[in-house]
């Protein structure tokens, strides 16, 4: 199956229907013919494909964050997919993966607080 239609027409979804930035688009779109390109056929794939892919992904050392984002470009493409494509299955219905925490923004002390509240205000 040649991809690159399907791919153009998920393209326009992502911008249309999603409203996603280009950039978000871009990526999205890499992380498809990527994991397409190791998979091969997106409508025979089932959950212990995309399950044997992530861990090895993990074990070449691939980062948490980008799995969750390939993940998260493959959940959008399923959708689209089974609606709008006729694909029979999404297999990643029932597909969990663990998804990193976000780091928290580092914060200021209480000194740091009050020397900013003591500071003149310039004009």
């Amino acid at each position: 199956m040649n991809l690159k239609p399907l791919l153009e027409k998920f393209k326009a979804y992502l911008a249309i229907d999603l409203g996603l930035t280009a950039n978000t688009i871009s990526s999205y779109i890499l992380d498809l013919e990527q994991i397409f390109k190791t998979l091969k056929t997106p409508q025979k794939l089932t959950a212990d494909d995309f399950r044997n892919y992530f861990d090895q992904q993990l074990r070449a050392g691939i980062s948490q964050r980008s799995l969750a984002r390939k993940l998260s470009s493959l959940r959008k493409f399923y959708i689209f997919a089974t609606t709008q494509e006729g694909f029979a299955q999404n297999p990643l219905t029932l597909f969990s993966m663990n998804v990193p925490q976000r780091k928290l923004p580092n914060t200021l002390s209480r000194e740091q607080v009050q020397s900013l509240l003591e500071a003149p205000i310039k004009e």
